[in-house]
């Protein structure tokens, strides 16, 4: 399972592998704030790049605010479902 989870992790899906990290109760060997931050700090480095690609319209700041509030909800609301 742990191979599993892993790879859920670099394949960049990190609510389903604290999913199955509960569901199997193993936060010891894969702690989900650590997780939960580098996929934030991904998503921070994303929105970064779509602000210096250069000519800021509407539609890129939308994008860019998608880009960086959506994955702070959805982090919220899986903390919220851990309990962490």
């Amino acid at each position: 399972m742990a191979n599993i989870i892993q790879k859920l992790i670099d394949c960049g899906q990190p609510f389903d592998a604290i999913r199955l990290v509960f569901a199997f109760e193993l936060p010891d060997r894969f702690p989900p704030v650590p997780i939960l931050r580098a996929y934030l700090h991904l998503t921070f480095f994303e929105s970064k790049e779509i602000c210096s690609a250069g000519g800021l319209t509407i539609e890129k700041e939308y994008k860019v605010t998608d880009t960086k509030l959506d994955p702070l909800v959805a982090v919220l609301k899986c903390g919220t479902q851990a309990r962490l």
